[in-house]
Order: C-alpha cells, then structure tokens, then sequence
C-alpha cells in the first residue's frame, strides 16, 4: 500500500510538470534502446563482424617478424563467406573462410581457390576493432595458441579493422 501511495505521488507531480515528464520518458527510451542495441552486438555471430576490410599491424612468421613499412601494402578483406588478401607485393590471394565461434580457442578455415584447393587451419579472436589470427601455414595443423615462434610452422597476424 505504501509503495502505491509513493507512485500515486510521483504521478500527481508530473501531472503538474508536462516536461519534466517528456523528459523523464524521452530519457527511459533512450535507456532502453541503448540496452538493445549492447545486446544486438554482443550476440552477432563472428561471421558478421569480421565483414570488411583489415589491416595487418603486426605480423610474425615462424620467430620472423615482418617489418612494419611492409605491412602498410598489405591488407585481408571479408565479404560474406568470401576473402581476399593482398601481400605487400601486391599479389593476391582469394578464397572461402568459416568459423567455430563456439570452441577454445574459436577456429577458423581459410579455403585458397586456385589449381589446388587447400583449407588452412587457425585460431582467431575479435575484440571490437582488433584481430588476432593464427594459421598453421606449413602443415595441417591448427594451431592451440596465439604463438608463430621459431619452429612453429605458423603464422601470427594482428590487424585492426581499415576504416
């Protein structure tokens, strides 16, 4: 009974106060839409947010990283199931990826098109406009950590999203 007066109370004020009360309401929306919007983000599948075009920022080669000056030419770009990867040189590689979003590390494949189709095996994560891949380039492996060090036959690539 006592919580019903409080409400009535709250009530009988802003019945006096038209903007207080637009304002109060205009405020409770905006608080729920931001809440959906949080929550449409957290649950797009990794398929979705890793559309566009990444640049690498750090790449390291079985203990060799590569120099930076290098990396500016380079870049990946996904596109629906597509990607596509062009080297400092300029030459390019395309294919088809997908993702295990549900293991861990998650996983991912990148299938290179050309006379013979190969599926390399990785690891990855996102984190907003950041991501890390790891590929078992030089074997059939996948690899179990976010590691390229010497002897490892894998490649370690960082990237931020290109805007």
């Amino acid at each position: 009974m006592r919580k019903l007066k409080s409400i009535r109370a709250c009530y009988d004020y802003l019945a006096n106060k038209p903007l207080l009360a637009i304002i109060i309401v205009g405020l409770t929306l905006l608080l729920i839409a931001s809440v959906v919007v949080i929550l449409e983000v957290n649950t797009m599948p990794d398929s979705k947010l890793l559309q566009g075009s990444w640049q690498p920022v750090e790449v390291r080669h079985n203990g060799r990283e590569t120099e930076s000056d290098l990396l500016e030419k380079a870049f990946i770009q996904f596109d629906g199931a597509e990607w596509v990867s062009t080297d400092p040189s300029g030459e390019t590689q395309q294919g088809r990826f997908d993702v295990n979003e549900k293991t861990s590390p998650k996983q991912i494949n990148l299938t290179v098109s050309g006379d013979e189709m190969k599926t390399v095996k990785g690891i990855y994560m996102i984190e907003k406009n950041k991501l890390t891949v790891c590929l078992g380039v030089e074997n059939e492996e996948r690899p179990q950590q976010f590691v390229a060090e010497k002897g490892s036959n894998c490649i370690l690539a960082k990237y931020e999203r290109k805007e």
